[in-house]
């Protein structure tokens, strides 16, 4: 039996450290687990840390259910200072300060980015444009044109803030207060705010930060970002670190069921039913909407959802005979859900949402 045979399919919950592009914790689980289809639901930027979820093996099937989860972030934001990324990996693009700004000031502004919004995104991201991603665009020396996009801010919380000093030498560390050599000019007035943020899906904290400052006509940009949440997913749930996914100690992967009925309803079907869902076939059951199928022993069989009077396959976990021609009109149906997903895993190059 392969490795990839033995790798039990589920969930992974990775705190994904500082540096490392959801690309890269990717490739290291794939080592680990000597499994190649393995799949995440929803990227985190290099300088961006926290909670990445990872699907393996026939889990990657579901990670449609939870790349849409709203998601919950800690960020710093340094007002004062523009970069072209709207983060700190960016070039500086102006940087006129923020002497006089209060958190006060900030917070009657952030009422306009709560709730229902419009949001461009941010130009150094992997939003396609005429079928280019924005960040190449801005590489070869071109604005992209960016629409906005609706997204829902269920939670924007400012403070504490703190102000302090920056130095145009110093953007390559914004962690640091003064770099170790400067020139005799003063140091320029910035002011530090801490956010947390929850919102929809496609939402960029980094773009938010970015208009929060425009509100208050100063330029502003990300300088930490830590995901907190994802749904009902915890940080504090991780089960492996930076640490673990450079050591080698033994790796557990949440089983299917239990974790996706953390988002779905579940509803246990005779064997009669469990071999009828394993070649996809429409079954007469009452459900209020997409439903996780198990059998009588506790496993996940498919992802079922009401249409046409019956109950009819989103995604099947099980095989069975795949020459049916129902399966086979379900298989280019998860086909076609899989490619969709994947296609919001992009190069380690790309800047995605949160």
């Amino acid at each position: 039996m392969s490795p990839t045979e033995r790798t039990p399919a589920g969930f992974v919950l990775v705190d994904k450290p500082a540096g490392w592009t959801s690309h890269d914790v990717v490739a290291r689980l794939r080592r680990r687990l000597g499994q190649r289809k393995i799949g995440h639901a929803g990227t985190l930027d290099p300088m961006a840390t926290g909670l990445l979820i990872c699907a393996v093996g026939r889990a990657t099937r579901l990670l449609s259910w939870f790349s849409g989860l709203d998601k919950t972030y800690w960020a710093k934001a340094r007002f004062g200072v523009g970069t072209l990324s709207d983060d700190a990996e960016g070039e500086v693009t102006e940087c006129p300060g923020a002497a006089g700004l209060s958190l006060a000031e900030l917070e009657r502004a952030a009422g306009g980015l709560r709730g229902d919004i419009e949001q461009t995104p941010s130009a150094v991201s992997a939003v396609k444009v005429a079928g280019q991603r924005a960040y190449a665009l801005v590489r070869a020396g071109q604005t992209p044109d960016l629409r906005p996009r609706p997204v829902h801010i269920a939670q924007l919380d400012l403070g504490p803030a703190r102000p302090g000093l920056w130095w145009p030498t110093a953007e390559a560390d914004p962690s640091k207060e003064r770099p170790e050599a400067v020139d005799d000019r003063p140091g320029l007035p910035v002011l530090d705010v801490e956010l947390t943020v929850r919102g929809s899906t496609g939402t960029y904290v980094r773009a938010l930060a970015r208009d929060l400052g425009r509100l208050v006509g100063r330029p502003a940009h990300l300088i930490g970002l830590r995901r907190l949440a994802c749904g009902p997913f915890n940080l504090d749930e991780a089960d492996l670190d930076g640490a673990g996914l450079a050591g080698g100690a033994a790796l557990a992967v949440r089983p299917m069921a239990p974790t996706l009925a953390r988002l779905l309803p579940m509803e246990s079907v005779s064997d009669e039913l469990a071999r009828r869902v394993g070649y996809g076939q429409a079954i007469e059951l009452d459900l209020s909407g997409p439903t996780g199928l198990v059998d009588q022993s506790g496993r996940l069989l498919a992802v079922y959802a009401p249409a046409d009077g019956l109950a009819k396959a989103q995604v099947v976990l099980v095989g069975g005979s795949i020459d049916s021609c129902e399966s086979q009109h379900f298989n280019r149906l998860t086909h076609e859900r899989e490619r969709s997903t994947f296609a919001s895993i992009v190069s380690s190059d790309g800047k995605e949402p949160g």
